[in-house]
């Protein structure tokens, strides 16, 4: 087999022929980093917050001040924000519902 490319030093033991087949090791490949991709969740209507912070800490107080919404929206809604206000929206069995909170994003999402 004739070799188009080797290259050990630069790239790892491994050899590609002119028939494009690679023999050895590949080299090691990835994907680039996708911006926010699970550091960070996108609010609709507010930005970027924290992830981790927002699901452990601000989710769990915005649905205890947010009143009884578990029969309209579900026990687990997504939390959006429309002119300055939380809106809860259903997900699954619950999805196209609302429930309008009437709390201030800006009491739960510090920016």
């Amino acid at each position: 087999m004739r070799l188009l490319y080797y290259s050990e030093e630069l790239h790892g033991p491994y050899s590609v022929g002119f028939d494009g087949k690679v023999t050895g090791l590949a080299p090691i490949t990835g994907i680039a980093p996708t911006p926010f991709k699970g550091g960070n969740l996108f609010i609709k209507g507010f930005g970027n917050v924290g992830k981790e912070l927002f699901h452990a800490v601000t989710k769990k107080s915005i649905l205890k001040k947010a009143g009884n919404f578990a029969k309209v929206v579900g026990t687990n809604p997504n939390v959006t924000v429309e002119e300055g206000l939380i809106i809860l929206k259903g997900t699954g069995t619950y999805s196209g519902k609302v429930y309008q909170t009437g709390l201030n994003a800006l009491d739960f999402l510090d920016f």
